[in-house]
């Protein structure tokens, strides 16, 4: 057994895939790093209470981010199905030329639409000013959906990841000057992680200015309704609704914690929801770089092993994450949050454990999102159910907490059966 993986890791090797993950890993651990630093001076310098709207804007940027996950997954989509560089090259400039704003109210029409997250924020009780950060968030999330996507199709994911390390320095920064400064404004820490996002989008154009526009080609561009018309194709309306639930599903609980619980509970739950989410620190750029491969047709033959080997990365630091949490937890929580956050050492486990089936469900739907494959609706079926669970039975932080774990368990449990099915009938 163990012999057949390492021929199969020696032969993923002559792809790009491991040394990509490679580097994309490396730099999300040093990014992450920096993360738990962040989370380690914020926590301590705002207490439980104004911590829980520091990770609520998170959340809400996640799920506002839905959108520009679903653009950069059709413009990786589309300039994968190119069989050799230069027709990926031919498509990238089909489409980069199709994609330019030909007038001054698409900003206007833009900007407008933006602000309507700014009632948003404050209808889920984040403050004016983390209100207005979330619209100049959610701008700054589109320009860099539209550069990024680009890049991740060519597979510059070295450039990516310095960008992250930069923005996630600042962020830390921030962070740092809140709680050595006795600054307990959230106006800092929302100013350097602007900053930070401002940095990562001069080093990501720079490099797309550099490297591919530079190679762009005089072609005749595509109508933008042969590129968009996808989303009305039952494939594509498949994917969209996929995105948005596995997004959503650990997003959501952490707004609906802040709106019913107590401010320090919903602190609480914000800190437990952080660190079952660590796993993808680890399993989450292996899935980025395994769905652009899933979707580029040169690796038809390929998509099995990648499947494999990122469910087993995942599985590993799952494992690892277990394992930790289960024995050291009130060390792991005084350390990154304080005394104060102890409430939850009790329930790390469950963390380490939704951390991991979650992180194999986000991988798995990648895989079925780029066969196109309906079983990308499972995770659909996690959003119905945990809606349906907060608007008539969870009221309180441990009954969250096993909703979670529950669905987490069962979806994989589903997706699993489902691939074991579809391998078989082959």
């Amino acid at each position: 057994m163990i012999s057949i993986m390492f021929s199969r890791l020696k032969k993923l090797s002559h792809t790009n895939f491991i040394s990509l993950s490679f580097i994309f890993v490396i730099a999300n651990f040093l990014a992450n790093i920096l993360n738990y630093l962040f989370h380690f001076f914020v926590s301590r310098a705002y207490g439980p209470a104004t911590y829980s709207e520091i990770v609520s804007l998170f959340s809400h940027l996640y799920i506002l981010g839905v959108p520009s996950l679903i653009f950069t997954t059709l413009v990786i989509k589309y300039i994968g199905r190119g069989q050799t560089k230069s027709a990926q090259l031919q498509r990238f400039s089909q489409l980069y030329t199709s994609l330019q704003p030909r007038s001054p109210l698409f900003f206007i029409a833009l900007l407008g639409f933006s602000f309507l997250f700014y009632f948003l924020g404050l209808y889920d009780n984040l403050s004016s000013l983390s209100s207005l950060t979330l619209v100049l968030f959610f701008l700054a999330s589109l320009a860099m959906a539209y550069l990024s996507s680009f890049l991740q199709a060519f597979q510059a994911f070295a450039i990516l990841a310095l960008g992250l390390i930069l923005a996630t320095s600042f962020k830390f920064f921030g962070g740092l000057l809140a709680y050595f400064a006795h600054f307990h404004s959230l106006s800092l820490i929302w100013s350097f992680l602007l900053l930070g996002v401002a940095a990562q989008l001069f080093v990501v154009y720079r490099y797309f200015r550099r490297h591919l526009l530079s190679k762009l080609q005089s072609v005749k561009p595509i109508p933008l309704k042969s590129f968009f018309h996808r989303l009305k194709s039952p494939h594509y309306l498949i994917m969209i609704i996929s995105l948005l639930s596995t997004t959503a599903i650990v997003n959501l609980d952490v707004i609906f914690a802040r709106k019913i619980l107590p401010p320090q509970s919903a602190g609480f739950y914000g800190a437990w929801s952080m660190l079952a989410k660590i796993i993808m620190y680890a399993g989450g750029p292996i899935s980025t770089v395994a769905f652009v491969f899933f979707a580029d047709r040169r690796q038809t033959h390929r998509k099995g092993k990648l499947l494999l080997f990122s469910s087993l990365i995942n599985l590993l630091a799952g494992g690892f994450l277990f394992l930790i949490y289960t024995f050291f937890a009130d060390k792991i929580v005084i350390s990154l949050f304080g005394a104060s956050f102890l409430p939850i050492a009790g329930y790390l486990s469950y963390a380490a454990i939704f951390g991991l089936f979650y992180s194999l469900i986000n991988n798995l739907n990648n895989y079925f999102i780029s066969q196109d494959s309906r079983a990308s609706l499972l995770t659909f079926l996690f959003l119905i159910f945990q809606l349906l669970g907060f608007a008539f039975n969870v009221k309180t932080l441990s009954q969250i907490m096993i909703l979670q774990l529950l669905l987490a368990v069962t979806i994989f449990l589903f997706q699993l059966f489902y691939l074991f099915l579809s391998t078989k009938s082959r």
